[in-house]
């Protein structure tokens, strides 16, 4: 049985502040919404709990930003990625499911840290783009994204190099995480790792989730492709740091 009671504690309020975060980002950014909620309610629900709940959100809110986004996507980047993740994302999940919630937990923030060090000195992705290069990042992406809940690192650091333009960008990652979400939402279920509270937590956390990511829309929309790149490299390092700290 659902306690409500839940929703009137210090840890809820804890979640719904990563929500805010969340949505925020995710609106400004195209990818933040799990490299944030995941890592910070990892801290006080758990990693298959934190997974399940931040992506379900971030499925849902995706819903509301996919559509104007297509019109400026590389849909030759997109699918080859897409249907490599779809491979390697049941694997990451049962990683998940199976693996010591501690080791996970760091292990998500070492990932995140790693990245954003990586983009930050530069080092961004500047080689060809074909269909091998896409399904490699696919598939680190859907594996990540099944283990940790966070697929944009790899997604990220393919479409966010230098040459390409914030709004193709930020395209290519909203659709791709996307479907990276749903996937992975399925690949939960079939593993048990959804319950009754999973989704009631998910549902009351979109409320905010979703104020904040149309926030977040309207600030991309003033952003230079700079502000944009050096944004989304910073949340990445303050988000990777935090779990490892906690």
């Amino acid at each position: 049985m659902i306690e409500f009671a839940q929703f009137l504690t210090p840890t809820f309020a804890f979640a719904t502040a990563a929500a805010l975060l969340g949505g925020l980002f995710m609106g400004f950014t195209g990818f933040g919404s799990t490299l944030v909620m995941v890592p910070l309610l990892s801290i006080v629900y758990g990693p298959p709990e934190a997974v399940a709940v931040g992506v379900a959100i971030s499925a849902a809110g995706l819903a509301q930003v996919v559509p104007q986004a297509s019109r400026n996507a590389v849909w030759k980047d997109v699918i080859p990625t897409c249907i490599a993740a779809l491979i390697l994302i049941p694997v990451g999940t049962a990683f998940l499911l199976l693996t010591d919630p501690a080791v996970t937990r760091r292990l998500i923030g070492a990932v995140v840290l790693l990245v954003a060090v990586i983009m930050l000195r530069g080092w961004s992705y500047n080689g060809p783009r074909n269909r091998m290069a896409s399904s490699i990042c696919g598939a680190v992406g859907g594996f990540t994204n099944g283990y940790f809940g966070i697929g944009a690192p790899a997604v990220t650091f393919y479409f966010l190099s230098k040459g390409v333009s914030a709004a193709v960008a930020r395209a290519n990652i909203l659709l791709t995480i996307g479907v990276f979400s749903v996937a992975t939402i399925i690949a939960i279920a079939i593993g048990g790792g959804i319950g009754p509270d999973t989704g009631v937590r998910a549902i009351v956390l979109f409320i905010p989730y979703s104020a904040a990511l149309w926030a977040g829309s309207r600030l991309f929309q003033n952003a230079s492709d700079d502000l944009y790149r050096r944004t989304a490299l910073w949340l990445l390092m303050a988000m990777g740091a935090t779990v490892i700290i906690f």
